[in-house]
């Protein structure tokens, strides 16, 4: 009896193990980002504790979140201490990939210009996220600083879910993602302009959906329960 296989070779039912396995693990990820964020800190055990069971768990650290939480403990715990900046940036990383609010407006300086970011709340830029995100066939534009990984990693996830990703907004866009961390001056700047270019093809009828980081994150996660039913399916 010939075993049915997916587009890559692959048995149907070994990816169907795969992507449940995953996605278990990364339900499993997601609450020990919540016991950590729970009290609103990160201390250097818990932070050497998560590194360990990422590191363990290679299959996980492969895949988001669990790539770009992995790549931000090795960082910081390279030199054996966790400090409190180092903290403070994995406090809100997590917040964000769990889905949860951060309560205080956080701050960070671009060393590469000296200017210094700030978590915006909801009300201080024109972001919908009570819409809903599509991936496959959408375009996107990407702005601003991530606390969930650098752009580009940002970018991959969207591609990898069949989007596309362009430099600036035209409009043909359907979404930009605005990063957790904006200037406090960003109509200046130059994600800022993208933000105010975005806002103009909006007004002009175009449907144009300016997102936050947090709106995406979620999104992401979402497609990994997707992902595990249509393997399901492909298998009957």
């Amino acid at each position: 009896m010939q075993v049915p296989t997916d587009d890559h070779g692959q048995p149907i039912s070994q990816r169907i193990q795969r992507t449940a396995r995953v996605t278990r693990d990364i339900d499993e990820l997601l609450g020990i980002c919540r016991g950590i964020a729970f009290d609103g800190d990160v201390n250097q055990r818990e932070a050497e504790n998560l590194f360990a069971w990422l590191s363990a768990n290679a299959e996980l650290a492969s895949v988001y979140p669990g790539n770009v939480i992995i790549e931000r403990l090795a960082d910081a715990l390279r030199d054996g201490v966790l400090d409190q900046k180092e903290a403070s940036e994995l406090l809100l990383l997590l917040k964000s990939v769990i889905g949860g609010q951060v309560q205080a407006v956080a701050e960070k300086v671009d060393y590469s210009t000296g200017e210094v970011l700030r978590k915006l709340g909801p009300t201080e830029l024109p972001i919908n996220d009570d819409v809903d995100v599509v991936f496959d066939g959408m375009v996107f534009t990407v702005t601003g600083e991530f606390c969930s990984g650098k752009r580009k990693e940002v970018e991959q996830e969207i591609t990898k879910r069949g989007g596309a990703c362009v430099r600036k907004p035209n409009r043909s866009t359907d979404y930009v993602v605005v990063g957790t961390f904006a200037s406090r001056d960003w109509v200046h700047g130059n994600y800022g302009r993208k933000i105010e270019y975005a806002i103009e093809i909006r007004a002009a009828g175009y449907g144009i959906n300016l997102i936050s980081e947090e709106r995406l994150l979620q999104a992401l996660r979402a497609t990994l329960h997707k992902n595990l039913e249509a393997a399901r399916y492909d298998d009957v």
